[in-house]
């Protein structure tokens, strides 16, 4: 019984001991969308925010209050939510990206913007915005293939 206990104490004092393993985007990313399909899309915006400094949130206190009002009437205005597709990421460097993703609703698609940022060991959120202007950029981005191949 003692052996048991010691083990299970040293194992405990070890793992504390242990540096906290760094979460990457993919992982941060899979949390937050995984709280937006159980029907919590504050928590999901909390989620993000978190990796940031208190500090640099209590700054723009009222700005996140007010995504977070406008992002969880978005099932209101577009929709139910069917899954999301990521479009796109890039990296400038190790330490900045861009993570873009197609969330697809019943009346529309909305496209969310991921920026993180990591100043050291952990990824920060950098910026987080949504849209439904994906239609426009993507014609856009047609007509402007079609006159390169004239």
């Amino acid at each position: 019984m003692n052996k048991k206990f010691i083990f299970i104490f040293l194992g405990a004092c070890l793992s504390l001991s242990l540096p906290a393993q760094s979460q990457t985007t993919d992982e941060i990313l899979d949390n937050f969308f995984k709280k937006y399909e159980e029907g919590k899309p504050v928590e999901a915006l909390d989620g993000l925010y978190a990796l940031n400094p208190e500090e640099w949130l209590n700054r723009i206190k009222d700005n996140i209050e007010n995504l977070k009002t406008q992002f969880s009437d978005l099932e209101r205005l577009v929709g139910a939510y069917h899954g999301k597709e990521k479009l796109i990421e890039e990296s400038l460097g190790q330490n900045y990206k861009i993570i873009i993703y197609l969330a697809k609703f019943d009346r529309q698609p909305v496209r969310f913007t991921f920026q993180f940022y990591r100043p050291e060991e952990d990824w920060r959120l950098y910026g987080f915005s949504y849209d439904f202007d994906l239609d426009d950029d993507f014609e856009e981005n047609v007509k402007l293939k079609l006159m390169n191949k004239n």
